[in-house]
């Protein structure tokens, strides 16, 4: 099965690919992962901003300004698969706070970009990261935790992160939605799962494999669900705040399952 999604510009498109068969390991993956965001760090920023992910970006991130400002928080941040850093560095100026920003992300071109915007940048995993517990004040996780390959690793990186907040700290993560229903992809993705009997070969349900079409690797992702999260949440010992969701297509925010899910939670 394939489809195609357009990007901006026109000349783009993501690909909805057959899923490698059986489900590749977590590390194999991984460095995937690492090699497909490392040709993109170049111009990725100017490419999303040219794009209505952008305007969706900075939806999110002016709403986590807002929060970071109201609730003062200017200690540490610390932001999970950050790429760039770029939107890092425009939620610290929206905000107005003196934040010391941490980024993780696997790939090391990322992670130069992030540097020489002046952040503190580890190329790692989380889990391999060295990172001190009960010291950062808030945690950001954005259009990244679709990355994450496996309902355990997903528990194991909301519970690192738990370990590394002080008590009552904030953390703001997105989601897409396997029930969104303006989503093209989300349907597809579920026909393709009930199709190819992904289960019979490792996947859970909202797995799913894409390229772009000017890279030759293939990349993986997962649509969640409400459900999912909310079980998330409870087991690595977070309390949800608030839930909204946010559309791609137009930035804003939008309906129940019209959009990406956008979570702030807190450290109890």
């Amino acid at each position: 099965m394939t489809s195609t999604l357009p990007l901006e510009p026109a000349a783009l498109q993501y690909e909805l690919v057959s899923p490698p068969k059986p489900k590749p390991k977590s590390h194999e993956i991984k460095a995937a992962q690492a090699r497909f965001y490392g040709a993109l760090a170049t111009g990725f920023d100017e490419f999303n901003a040219k794009s209505t992910r952008g305007l969706y970006f900075k939806s999110i991130d002016t709403e986590i300004a807002a929060q970071l400002k109201q609730q003062q928080i200017a200690g540490r941040l610390l932001s999970v698969g950050a790429g760039t850093g770029f939107r890092e560095v425009r939620i610290r100026e929206l905000s107005g706070l003196n934040l010391r920003i941490t980024c993780v992300d696997i790939s090391a071109e990322m992670c130069d970009e992030a540097s020489r915007r002046g952040l503190d940048a580890i190329c790692s995993t989380l889990m391999d990261a060295e990172l001190p517990a009960n010291t950062f004040d808030a945690c950001i996780f954005l259009n990244a935790f679709e990355v994450l390959t496996d309902c355990t690793e997903r528990l194991d990186y909301f519970c690192k992160i738990n370990r590394c907040l002080k008590p009552g700290s904030p953390f703001f993560v997105d989601a897409m939605d396997i029930e969104d229903q303006n989503d093209s992809w989300a349907v597809l993705v579920k026909q393709q799962f009930e199709v190819e009997k992904l289960s019979d070969f490792g996947y859970d349900l909202g797995d799913c494999f894409s390229r772009r079409t000017d890279q030759e690797e293939i990349v993986f992702a997962h649509y969640s669900n409400q459900a999912e999260m909310e079980s998330l949440f409870a087991d690595s010992e977070f309390l949800i705040s608030n839930l909204r969701y946010f559309s791609e297509e137009t930035g804003g925010a939008c309906e129940a399952r019209q959009g990406n899910m956008f979570y702030t939670a807190k450290k109890n």
